[in-house]
């Protein structure tokens, strides 16, 4: 598939997603490099491949217990056997499929948009931090697992790849990713949303010190344009993103205008 190819598979599912939690007044709201695109190109960053959406933990929740598809998509749940993630998935199965150099599930998955929740968190600084650091210890263990017990070799794609497998099968052999998952699901619940001042999403660890935010960031939303359809935001996205990338509305360096390389993806039809 091209890369405008699986943008328009992507936001298919963005659209069916969106249209469940308009009809269950579930408030979500695109994030991340999604959010950078609506803000500043109205669409898809123009080199990415993938999409965002943050939901409160009380919604987020209640959005994976009742989820149905209106066109056959899958919901991964956090919490499922067939998914490594502490965070949900929706996955088009039917008529795509992704190889990846970081598997998530032990099945062949098509397209999918992350959902991830925003939960609770400490007021106090010091406390913070020190929540994250014990969610980032589990984290790359579990990482360090899947890209090492669960790649097939013949996905590593080059010698130094295979050999970081191999060396991660030997080290973290003795750990049950199950587990490390639903360790790390735990301490994401540790603090209560509703009696929160302060939020944040800390399922992956790319930047976790910016994700102690005031909740007033996430408590309300408005509609921006994305694509041809208008999505949810939060009411506070610009602080939220001048907090998480400084000037987010400045194009990178063209060089810095790719998908990470650390990342490998092949997306195929079906």
């Amino acid at each position: 598939m091209t890369l405008v190819e699986v943008q328009n598979a992507c936001l298919d599912i963005l659209k069916d997603v969106h249209a469940f939690c308009k009809a269950h007044q579930i408030g979500y709201s695109l994030a991340y490099g999604t959010l950078i695109g609506a803000c500043r190109h109205k669409g898809f960053i123009p080199w990415d491949d993938d999409l965002d959406i943050i939901i409160p933990r009380p919604d987020f929740e209640r959005f994976c217990s009742e989820y149905k598809s209106s066109h056959g998509y899958k919901l991964y749940k956090p919490g499922d056997y067939d998914n490594f993630q502490p965070f949900a998935r929706v996955c088009d199965n039917e008529h795509t499929l992704v190889k990846t150099n970081r598997p998530w599930t032990t099945s062949p998955t098509g397209l999918w948009i992350d959902i991830f929740p925003v939960d609770g968190l400490p007021s106090d600084e010091t406390e913070f931090l020190s929540h994250v650091e014990k969610i980032r210890k589990i984290k790359k263990r579990a990482d360090r697992l899947r890209t090492g017990r669960y790649l097939k070799l013949s996905d590593t794609y080059s010698f130094r790849n295979l050999v970081a497998c191999l060396v991660k099968r030997v080290l973290y052999y003795r750990y049950d990713i199950r587990k490390l998952v639903n360790q790390h699901i735990q301490l994401l619940k540790s603090y209560d949303y509703d009696s929160a001042d302060f939020c944040g999403q800390l399922c992956i660890m790319d930047y976790p010190e910016k994700e102690h935010n005031p909740k007033a960031y996430y408590e309300s939303r408005i509609k921006m344009q994305f694509c041809d359809m208008e999505f949810n935001v939060i009411n506070g996205y610009d602080e939220f993103l001048k907090h998480y990338y400084g000037n987010y509305m400045e194009l990178p360096p063209e060089e810095k205008r790719i998908i990470p390389p650390e990342v490998t993806q092949t997306y195929y039809r079906l």
